[in-house]
């Protein structure tokens, strides 16, 4: 049971490392939500 917690962990982090221009891409979008939303 113990090592079914940490494999989830670990699919939310490889996905992230292996998608390296998801996530800056992701990141930009929130930011140009903010930055819309504040004048």
């Amino acid at each position: 049971m113990g090592l079914v917690s940490p494999p989830g962990r670990h699919f939310a982090c490889p996905p992230r490392l292996r998608s390296p221009k998801k996530e800056p891409s992701f990141t930009i979008s929130p930011v140009q939500r903010l930055s819309q939303g504040t004048p």
